[in-house]
């Protein structure tokens, strides 16, 4: 059967599954599967002609093959689930394990002995094998006298192996290395590696590179019954083939990380019915709901009155002037667990703004708040002071934010620090109630020698410039560019006497921000080398 023929077999094999032909449908997929097994579609489209037919077992083969092809597709993944719902055990050779089976390479796991083929695929099987024979016959003098040509062996060469506590896959190379963009694995199901160059689990595409994985970085995965490794080779032209895959057996025991020790719960002490746990100002949280709760006066008639609370950066307590309510002591006392007195908090004041405020802050029932990140927000519409949402934490209902400034430029704008400050989030909506703007968090540049975002350098070398149009003082000429440090090389530059330029000889640096803020006009562009030097 010729190339075309074979690769129509998969749209003859779709139209059968259309029409309902299920069994003829399994027939035209599996001639497509074996003349592309890299094919995740062929594998997904004949796993579901065969659930179709009622031969669970096949199908779940061919779904586990498209979900290594492609392991990212969620209608595979789905397929995958659907169809285990009817798989039914099926009998093993006497030398075969369901570990064996799960071994095996992808492209072996489907029985295509089991596969019915009509009679006129058998006949034309035959007739082709025949006609293989003769070819082979009549250039078998030809090989014998001729030098057999060296085997190029599999497109990509990949090796994994377990060396100390460390997973390591090598790039071993190939004929097909060059056309490899680059390559991601697995381990267990779990993604090794960022993809980022110089990430010590990412493979580099170089053949003799290495990628690790610590095994304290696969804990979260069932390493007792070995590593399963899949690593997928992406090519340049957008296809992906299967590179690797191996399984290794479980490391021993003295490899694997060690657990970290339980912390041993502080017993709570036992009171005498009938005595309130908590006194008047003191700070308890609901360990059920993780509220976090205000006792305002002391308690009376069996009742606690409690109002809702929060907590500030400085680590102190504040009232949300809500309603008050009450509770009774008994049923209050099984919950709730004393965290601070108000204004004193249980845990040491003044908290890094650096660091996120604690998971359980106020209750958990609460306005979703008013600003997203990268609003600009400010007390007024004409106001001086405008801050910039960083973020939001819904666990604690408070707002990271930080002053924001225009460049000279107009735009904004740029942090004076990296530091930025935590606000509660009905505080910070009833002193900033204005939106004016919106910026792209990456944007905002740190420093008042920033630049403005997305802007490339305003001039280039041999550019001489000036603080003003007339040009006649103060002139500056460009001698380089650093874009790593964002940085102009200058030096002071004025007009010979016979016409020409002269130049001090004295180069200094500048950050461009401020060579372009105080040397805004362009004079002219002169030939550095035909500058002369003081």
């Amino acid at each position: 059967m010729a190339s075309e023929d074979i690769a129509g077999q998969y749209t003859r094999g779709i139209r059968a599954f259309r029409s309902g032909d299920y069994e003829t449908a399994v027939e035209y997929l599996s001639e497509a599967v074996e003349y592309n097994e890299s094919d995740h579609r062929a594998w997904n489209a004949l796993g579901t002609a065969c659930a179709k037919a009622g031969r669970y077992a096949d199908a779940n083969l061919c779904f586990e093959n498209a979900i290594t092809l492609a392991p990212d597709n969620p209608v595979y993944q789905k397929n995958r689930k659907t169809n285990t719902k009817h798989l039914k055990t099926l009998p093993l050779k006497i030398d075969e394990s369901p570990q064996s089976i799960l071994d095996r390479p992808p492209f072996d796991r489907i029985p295509f002995d089991l596969i019915p083929l009509k009679r006129k695929y058998v006949i034309a099987g035959a007739v082709g094998i025949v006609i293989i024979l003769i070819i082979a016959i009549l250039t078998l003098t030809g090989v014998l006298f001729h030098a057999s040509p060296e085997s190029k062996g599999p497109p990509i060469l990949l090796s994994a192996n377990l060396s100390g506590s460390s997973v390591i896959l090598t790039n071993e190379g190939g004929p097909d290395i060059q056309a490899v963009s680059s390559f991601s694995w697995k381990i267990n199901d779990k993604t090794i590696g960022t993809g980022e160059p110089g990430d010590p689990g990412t493979l580099a595409v170089t053949p003799g590179s290495t990628a690790r994985a610590p095994l304290s970085d696969l804990t979260d995965t069932n390493l007792s019954e070995g590593m399963r490794i899949i690593a997928i080779a992406h090519y340049k032209d957008g296809n992906t083939v299967l590179a690797l895959s191996k399984t290794l057996p479980p490391p021993a025991p003295d490899l694997l990380p060690a657990q970290p020790a339980m912390m041993t719960p502080v017993p709570t002490p036992t009171l005498p019915p009938d005595v309130p746990r908590f006194n008047k100002g003191e700070v308890v949280i609901d360990t059920e709901t993780g509220t976090w709760w205000l006792v305002t006066i002391p308690p009376e008639n069996g009742t606690y009155t409690l109002a809702h609370t929060a907590r500030l950066p400085d680590g102190s307590f504040t009232s949300l002037n809500t309603t008050i309510t009450t509770v009774n002591v008994k049923t209050f006392d099984k919950t709730g667990r004393s965290i601070g007195t108000q204004g004193v908090g249980g845990t040491p004041a003044g908290l890094s703004s650096l660091t996120p405020p604690p998971a359980t802050a106020i209750p958990t029932l609460h306005p979703e708040p008013v600003y997203t990140e990268g609003n600009l927000i400010s007390t007024g519409p004409g106001g001086n002071t405008v801050i910039a949402i960083l973020g939001y934490d819904p666990a604690t209902d408070q707002y990271q934010v930080d002053d924001l400034t225009k460049y000279y430029t107009g735009e904004w704008g740029y942090r004076s620090d990296n530091i930025p400050e935590w606000y509660i989030r009905p505080v910070l909506e009833k002193q900033f109630p204005h939106r004016i703007n919106r910026i792209t968090i990456s944007d905002i540049g740190i420093g008042a020698d920033s630049s403005p975002p997305r802007t490339q350098p305003k001039f280039t070398v041999g550019d001489i410039i000036s603080p003003d149009t007339a040009g006649l003082e103060n002139l500056m000429v460009i001698l380089s560019y650093n874009p790593d440090t964002d940085q102009y090389e200058t030096d002071a530059i004025r007009n010979a006497n016979y016409g020409g330029w002269i130049r001090e000889g004295k180069p200094m640096l500048g950050k461009r921000a401020f060579i372009e803020r105080d040397y805004p006009v362009r004079l002219r562009t002169v030939d550095l080398d035909k500058v002369e030097r003081l």
